[in-house]
């Protein structure tokens, strides 16, 4: 469709397409979003009670393992974007 001159173009998956929404895929989102909770949870720890369960658990926020929950949790978080953009009306559609 066109707004203003500017032409909007959305990928219309094949059916195909929409079965690929595969088990390594939904295993994947669910554990990217786990990963997100999780982190919220601490944040929500950080805010209310100034506590920082990933560092009292695993060394300080400089501690090497620490940084890199924090960066899987980043990464999943940047994972989960994609959900937002997911047709879910053509995924369900899919499941059945």
């Amino acid at each position: 469709s066109a707004l203003g001159g500017i032409y909007i173009i959305r990928h219309q998956p094949f059916d195909s397409d929409v079965s690929t929404l595969n088990k390594k895929e939904k295993a994947m989102d669910k554990a990217c979003l786990t990963l997100v909770i999780i982190g919220a949870l601490n944040w929500l720890l950080v805010g209310i009670f100034q506590f920082d369960l990933v560092a009292a658990v695993f060394g300080s926020q400089s501690a090497i393992i620490s940084r890199v929950i924090f960066s899987v949790i980043g990464l999943a978080g940047a994972w989960c974007i994609g959900l937002l953009f997911r047709d879910w009306k053509q995924v369900s559609a899919a499941r059945g």
